[in-house]
């Protein structure tokens, strides 16, 4: 098994279960498929995420109009959309929760890079106090984060570091989710920790 394997993969090889020789065996299709497709199209394999949060901060200002509807987000439009449809018990199950969650991820920044701009939001909107759930309706503070703002804040990082529009760089982040979740994992325990904190504390 190569090396470079993500972290939950290094553990599993050792594993007889057929079902652990199967998720490595899809992995090992991302090493030879996935990861080398996504270095042609320039997407990093190295990333200095301890940058993140000061770059985050430089979005404050457009995040808080997207907040404040005076800018457009397909984000926004698409979060409500599902809640309206759903109301928000339907849109909060788990497994309604889970079948968007691939769009939430911020492309090649993989759920390393999620984790990341998820703790910087919550210090900026939250804690700061900048997003009250009135604002938000129907939405809660931390589905709005995880559905509106991480996918908005991706794809602002995702044109700085290529140089494009942020329309292109929405392309780019959901092209790039397979790429990012091979090359930028977290371990399982900063997995949960993301899912839990866009799951039950909002129910």
């Amino acid at each position: 098994i190569h090396s470079n394997l993500p972290t939950k993969l290094q553990k599993l090889q050792y594993s007889s279960n057929i079902i652990d020789q199967y998720e490595i065996c899809h992995f090992c299709q991302f090493e030879s498929r996935i990861v080398p497709d996504g270095l042609s199209k320039n997407y990093p394999k190295n990333i200095r995420f301890d940058l993140l949060p000061n770059r985050i901060n430089k979005f404050l200002s457009q995040l808080l109009e997207i907040v404040n509807k005076n800018r457009k987000s397909t984000f926004w439009d698409s979060a409500l959309d599902v809640y309206n449809k759903a109301g928000h018990n339907g849109a909060r199950k788990p497994t309604s929760v889970m079948a968007r969650f691939q769009k939430f991820l911020p492309g090649y920044y993989g759920s390393k890079g999620a984790s990341i701009i998820l703790k910087t939001l919550i210090s900026l909107f939250i804690d700061s106090k900048k997003l009250s759930s009135d604002m938000i309706i129907p939405l809660k503070p931390l589905d709005y984060l995880a559905e509106v703002l991480v996918p908005e804040t991706a794809i602002r990082l995702i044109a700085e570091d290529q140089n494009i529009k942020l329309d292109e760089a929405k392309n780019v982040m959901e092209d790039s989710v397979d790429f990012g979740l091979y090359v930028h994992d977290v371990e399982d325990d900063d997995i949960e920790v993301l899912v839990n904190e866009i799951i039950p504390k909002s129910l």
